[in-house]
C-alpha cells in the first residue's frame, strides 16, 4: 500500500475504491506506470458534480467525515476544475454534522453533495440546516444506493433481534456507521473485525444474535462469524 508515488519507477498502480487526488494520477501517468482504476462508479459521480458545481460558479459543501479518503480526494478534484465562468462564491467547505454550519457564512450560490456512505438522516439535518444559508441551492444525494440498502436492513434486523454483530474494519466509515444505526435501535450491539473477538457473554441468554457486515468484509470472515455464534460451547460458556 503506497501513499505517494515516491521511489516507485515501474509498476502497476491501483486506485482504491475512494478515488485519489487528480495530481496523484497525473503523477502516475506522467511516469508511465500501468493504472488500474477501481474507483466507485458512486464516487466517480460525486466527482463528476463537485466539478459541474465548480465550472457553474457554486460554494460548495461537503457531507462527510473530513478525514476519509473519499472526501479528502474531493477538494483536489474541485481545484483541478477550470471555471467556465466567474467565481462567485468558490468556499468548499466539509461538514460533519448540522452544528458546523454555524461556521459557514451566507452565500449566493452554494452546492451540496455528500460522501457516498452517509445516513441518510444526517444528510437531511445538514440540509436542512443549510437552507437559510444560501438564495439558491442545488442538492445532489450522492449517497450510495447499496449503501442505504443495507443501513434500512440493518435498522430493521437490529428491531427484530436481541443483540447485534457489526462485522468489518474499525476504520471502516460504512461499517461504524452500521454500527451506530444499530445502537440507536437500543439493541445491544458489538462492532469486531474478526470471529476471534467474540465475547461468550455476548451470547448468554440471547435467542436471537443479528449479524451485518461492512461493504468490503470478505465472506469468509462473515461466515467464521457466523461459525462461532453457532458453535454451542460459546453459548453455555
Amino acid at each position: 500500500v503506497a501513499k505517494t508515488l515516491r521511489g516507485i519507477k515501474t509498476g502497476t498502480v491501483i486506485i482504491r475504491s475512494h478515488g485519489i487526488h487528480p495530481e496523484l494520477l497525473k503523477e502516475a501517468k506522467s511516469k508511465g506506470l500501468s493504472i488500474v482504476d477501481a474507483t466507485c462508479p458512486f464516487v466517480q459521480k460525486v466527482h463528476q458534480i463537485v466539478s459541474f458545481l465548480k465550472k457553474e460558479g457554486y460554494g460548495i459543501i461537503i457531507i462527510g467525515e473530513k478525514n476519509h479518503p473519499e472526501v479528502m480526494a474531493l477538494p483536489g478534484v474541485i481545484r483541478s476544475t477550470k471555471p467556465l465562468q466567474h467565481i462567485t462564491s468558490s468556499v468548499v467547505r466539509v461538514v460533519e454534522k448540522a452544528s458546523d454550519i454555524k461556521k459557514i457564512h451566507e452565500k449566493k450560490k452554494l452546492g451540496i453533495v455528500s460522501q457516498t456512505t452517509q445516513t441518510i438522516e444526517n444528510f437531511n439535518e445538514i440540509v436542512s440546516a443549510i437552507l437559510p444559508k444560501a438564495s439558491e441551492l442545488r442538492i445532489f444525494n450522492t449517497i450510495c444506493m447499496e449503501t442505504s440498502k443495507r443501513q434500512e436492513s440493518a435498522k430493521k434486523l437490529a428491531g427484530r433481534v436481541d443483540s447485534m454483530l457489526v462485522v468489518g474494519g474499525y476504520n471502516s466509515a460504512n461499517t461504524r456507521r452500521l454500527a451506530e444505526i444499530c445502537k440507536k435501535t437500543g439493541t445491544e450491539t458489538h462492532h469486531i473485525e474478526t470471529a476471534g473477538e467474540i465475547k461468550a457473554v455476548w451470547c448468554r441468554e440471547k435467542k436471537v444474535i443479528g449479524i451485518t457486515a461492512g461493504a468490503s468484509t470478505p465472506n469468509w470472515i462473515i461466515k467464521s462469524v457466523i461459525k462461532k455464534i453457532r458453535d454451542s460451547s460459546l453459548r453455555s460458556e
